[in-house]
Order: structure tokens, then sequence, then C-alpha cells
């Protein structure tokens, strides 16, 4: 996921763990936390602003088992 290390809230980390969970290998998909399930009013400035949606590109290269 590109910049997921930069936008980690606790509340939007069921967004990231449900989307994936249905994915089959080499599956994509684009996951959309709404700024209320993220950081809401506050933001984390400067690279967030206040009331943003953050949306996740997100590919699942293999399922190791």
């Amino acid at each position: 996921m590109r910049g997921a290390s930069d936008v980690s809230p606790e509340s939007s980390h069921h967004v990231l763990d449900r989307g994936p969970a249905t994915h089959q290998s080499g599956g994509k998909s684009r996951l959309v936390c709404p700024a209320d399930l993220a950081y809401g009013d506050r933001g984390s400035p400067p690279k967030i602003k206040p009331g943003a949606t953050l949306i996740f590109e997100v590919a699942l290269l293999d399922i190791v088992k």
C-alpha cells in the first residue's frame, strides 16, 4: 500500500482489514476510508488535511499458508 506507514489511525484499521480479506491472489481494490473513520476534523498536518478522506490502493500479491 502506497503511504500505509504514514496513515494508520486505529479507527481506519477495520477498512484495511476487511477489504483484502475478500481477495484472491492477484486481487486489487480501492479502499475508501471516510474522514469520520480516519483522522476526522483534526487531520494530521501537514500531510493529511482536516476532514480528508483516505484512499488506499491495495493489491494482494500472494497468500502464504
